[in-house]
């Protein structure tokens, strides 16, 4: 199992930002404070440290824009080929392949081992383990393996040694360009790994000394250049199981121990270059767990690693100064004091608390009250006589007389259409043959001239146009009525279906009428062509009395032309009413359909809203671990009816087409929101100062101030029966991150950083000057790493790995001076406390010298114990305890007799060379007598 974080649910995954930060202030100024910053090069190895430079990206991108590179640089390396992806404000965050983000996997460790002869460096380092290791590429994690860690670290050394030298040559070069001040400032790194998996607990001591190493091509910005190492113990990953999670925890704080009082560390890389620096590797080494030392638990490794890049940012905030002007930078005495175990009280913590007013999530809170109260007090509210008073249609403007009127009017002489067929005196002049002809010529022009071409067109444009102007009456009344504040949206679709109804009588009515009209046109066409066959007949009878017949045969033929044409131009009339009356029942019954889908969405966003209001005003109650929200509910209550508008002006604020357009109640909701939203500008514009100025009766800024820091808690559990006094010298350090550290209510606090966060104030409080066996867990760390005895190797640094040699050699001076002893064939360890119970190795000398070797950690606790002796001995006395053991050798030949021989041998070995370090140590006493 893995504790690579990254590794857990896949690498492609979206993660909330721990924070969310707007800006306060203006580009220039951020920009200057972002120059008041030390040049800050920060490391993450393993996918721990990518996690925490990831979230750190987020917040230097919304704090500096894309500007921070000139101050600040982020390099990780990590055993896979895929990076976090974290969701900011300004979009999604990742690290940069090849820039920011660097792969060291894909190590192929089969062929490494069948080679080691060729692989001095990997040789020196880990070829006292090689053989425990698995065989395999080394891809995608290191699989909780320190040594995996180390040698993806010592294969790609090209690549790793480069981008640091590359990146901190790069910051010094900016640096050299400011004044003298600032570059005395040097050069801050911050190394960011976890302890217990194997890619960055394997790496991070010699990431340091490579770091310390390339200090030295600074020249004289080097003395400045400071280290902070931060590493996450085992509870920060919650949910996360593996076998080698507690060793490796012992085994990294035991080698970060031996470094950080020792120094002295020394190792060979694959370019050739030696490192021999009798420095610590850290300044101060952070350590952080799942749970605090209130006993508050993170939710998991992202919030630990968030927290991680907050506590980064804020420190390079305060990081202003020389040395001797800042806290951070006098802490050495506390750290590099000494327990009288001889621990380093080099560890530290830090713990964040918060108290949040995020601004614009409040607006979005009061947009949703404000729009459910219109959506449920006023929109969706069933109808009253009032309403429906105020509900007046347009209906009226389409009676049959109104129209009629209107369809038959010139537009012209705004008179009425006329029809006025008289008989031309003429045609009686003509002779009797051609009156008959004549008379169908001239009705037959008359009717193309005067009905077809003339009025019948009239009458058709004057219904097209009624039938716009009606429509936009009812679009204009029903713009008006929608979402009117006296009115609701059921008073209108009632007055819509009632109007509906209405219109569709008409349409009836008209469309009998119609009916009606084009049989009598049938009618009058038929009677008009009979009485012109009687006219001709007429024309064609007997001469007596001829005459006289012509003229009434020729009268009626005009009569009923007249009533003809007048019933064609009423058959137009007819169909130019119908025509309107079927647009507007079209109108009438769409848009009631519209409005009724309308409502059904709406009463869904009703439903949406109050449910979304509901549960994000208690996330915006709920600040989360170590924070205060100043967005409880009494305070959000008055502060909506402090901002509620009296009379909100709907209508000129939403598009009613744009709405009902909606598909969707989700890209509704998000239309009403949108509209309604400037209603709360304001509030969404409040800082988190303005609020606490604002509650300066409930709680002054100084109490608000205090409140704050109680609740940052540094996020380990140290048991303070183990430091003295109780952890009296344990040092605490306060930081202060505020919206604009130049513009604030707690000006002229000491470590006040400009987070540029509008909307929350961070204290950062940092712990310093713990040893690891201070930790509440370290002696679970230990028992872990006993009772893996020596099956896998933890270790990774030279004084900690034992070979055959070593293990033999402790094992012989054990005996020799008490520490191991035999009862009957049974070998035992005793461990320094008498109370506590012997170890049983095995049974046999070869088999417990085995049993032995094998368990490192017990190993070196002998080693330990043994310098001890010898120091309170003296060396002369141990040599010549050494020498009587050594004096007296096996005359036999068995198996046992060499293998004493051997130890033996060992033992003379080492006591020469306490010789020569005792003749040395004479010699210098000697020379400085004279």
């Amino acid at each position: 199992m893995n504790n690579n974080p990254q590794e857990q649910n896949g690498r492609q995954q979206l993660l909330e930002p721990a924070q969310t930060t707007l800006s306060t202030s203006s580009k220039a100024i951020r920009l200057q404070q972002l120059l008041q910053m030390r040049p800050t090069l920060v490391v993450g190895s393993g996918g721990s440290g990518q996690l925490i430079l990831t979230y750190l990206k987020a917040i230097l991108n919304d704090s500096f824009g894309d500007s921070w590179g000139s101050r600040i640089r982020l390099v990780a390396f990590d055993t896979t080929e895929e990076a976090f992806q974290i969701q900011s404000e300004n979009g999604l965050v990742s690290l940069e392949a090849d820039a920011e983000f660097f792969d060291i996997g894909n190590v192929p460790v089969g062929s490494i081992v069948r080679n080691i002869d060729s692989q001095a460096a990997i040789k020196e380092r880990l070829g006292a383990v090689l053989g425990k290791l698995p065989v395999g590429v080394l891809r995608s994690g290191s699989k909780q393996m320190r040594p995996f860690g180390l040698m993806a670290l010592l294969w790609n050394h090209p690549v790793v040694n480069e981008q640091l030298r590359q990146a901190l040559w790069q910051l010094a070069t900016r640096n050299q360009s400011l004044d003298q001040v600032t570059q005395q400032q040097g050069i801050n790194v911050f190394i960011c790994c976890s302890l217990v998996g194997g890619t960055g607990s394997g790496g991070f001591l010699d990431l340091a000394y490579l770091i310390r190493d390339a200090f030295t091509d600074l020249g004289s910005q080097a003395e400045f250049c400071h280290i902070t190492g931060i590493g996450f113990l085992p509870q920060a990953f919650y949910g996360i199981k593996g076998p080698n999670l507690l060793p490796n925890a012992a085994a990294s704080l035991q080698e970060l121990n031996h470094l950080m009082v020792k120094g002295n560390f020394q190792a060979r890389y694959p370019d050739g270059r030696i490192i021999h620096n009798q420095e610590a590797p850290f300044d101060i080494f952070h350590v952080l767990d799942g749970v605090d030392q209130s006993g508050r638990t993170w939710t998991d490794i992202y919030a630990v690693a968030a927290m991680a890049a907050q506590g980064i940012y804020l420190q390079m905030g305060t990081q202003l100064g020389r040395k001797g002007e800042n806290a951070f930078d006098n802490l050495d005495e506390v750290l590099t004091t000494r327990t009288h175990d001889g621990e380093g009280t080099f560890l530290a913590s830090f713990g964040k608390g918060e108290l949040v007013f995020n601004a614009p999530q409040v607006a979005t809170l009061f947009t949703d009250w404000q729009l459910l109260t219109l959506m449920q007090n006023q929109w969706l509210t069933a109808p009253t006589p009032d309403m429906m008073a105020q509900l007046a249609t347009p209906l009226s403007s389409s009676n049959p007389d109104a129209l009629r009127l209107a369809l038959q009017r010139d537009p012209e002489t705004e008179a009425p259409l006329s029809l006025d067929l008289s008989q031309p005196s003429w045609l009686q002049r003509k002779p009797a043959s051609d009156i008959a002809t004549e008379t169908a010529s001239y009705l037959s022009a008359y009717e193309q001239a005067r009905i077809k071409e003339t009025l019948l067109p009239q009458i058709g444009k004057n219904s097209k146009q009624l039938a716009n102007q009606i429509e936009q009456q009812w679009d204009s009344w029903f713009e008006g009525a929608f979402l009117q504040k006296d009115t609701s949206l059921p008073a209108l679709a009632t007055a819509l279906q009632q109007a509906g109804t209405k219109a569709g009588e008409q349409l009836k009515t008209g469309q009998q009428q119609l009916a009606e009209a084009e049989k009598r046109e049938i009618q009058l066409t038929q009677a008009l062509a009979q009485a012109q066959s009687n006219l001709n007949k007429a024309a064609n009878s007997f001469p007596l009395g001829r005459n006289g017949r012509i003229r009434e045969a020729l009268s009626y033929v005009f009569r009923t032309a007249q009533e003809l044409f007048e019933t064609t131009l009423w058959l137009q009339t007819v169909r130019g009413q119908v025509t309107i009356w079927q647009v507007q029942h079209q109108w009438l019954q769409q848009q009631r359909n519209k409005l009724q889908a309308f409502m059904d969405r709406l009463s869904r966003c009703a439903r949406e809203v109050d449910t979304a209001s509901q549960r994000r005003q208690q996330q915006l109650a709920q600040a989360g671990v170590g924070a205060i929200s100043l967005a409880d509910t009494g305070y959000l209550k008055s502060l909506y009816h402090l901002h509620q508008p009296a009379d909100i002006a709907v209508k000129e604020l939403v598009d009613t087409a744009t709405l009902l357009s909606q598909n969707s109640a989700t890209t509704l909701i998000t239309s009403l929101r949108v509209a309604l939203s400037p209603l709360f500008a304001p509030v969404a514009a409040l800082t988190i100062e303005d609020v606490i100025q604002a509650r300066r009766e409930e709680l002054s800024p100084r109490a608000r101030r205090q409140q704050l820091f109680q609740l940052a808690t540094p996020s380990w559990n140290l048991d303070r029966a183990r430091l003295p006094d109780g952890g009296s010298n344990v040092v605490r350090l306060e930081v202060l991150g505020v919206p604009d550290a130049n513009h604030s209510l707690f000006e002229g606090e000491p470590m006040l950083v400009s987070t540029h966060d509008a909307h929350r104030l961070t204290a950062l409080v940092v712990a310093a000057g713990a040893p690891p066996s201070a930790l509440q867990q370290y002696d679970q760390y230990l028992q872990a790493q006993a009772q893996l005895g020596g099956r896998r190797p933890l270790h990774v640094l030279p004084d900690f790995l034992v070979t055959a040699d070593q293990g033999r050699l402790l094992f012989a001076l054990g005996s020799i001076f008490g520490l191991i002893y035999s009862q009957g064939t049974f070998f035992y360890y005793q461990p320094a406390d008498p109370l506590e119970t012997a170890v049983k190795l095995a049974n046999g000398l070869s088999n417990a010298i085995h049993m032995f070797s094998e368990q490192e950690t017990l190993v070196n606790e002998v080693s330990e114990r043994i310098e001890g002796q010898i120091a309170r001995l003296g060396l002369r006395e141990a040599i010549a305890i050494l020498t009587e053991y050594y004096s007296t050798a096996p005359n036999g030949n068995t198996p046992l007799d060499e293998q004493l021989r051997e130890l033996k041998r060992l033992v003379r070995d080492y006591a020469e060379s306490l010789r020569r370090i005792d003749a040395f140590t004479v010699g210098m006493h000697k020379n400085g007598a004279r």
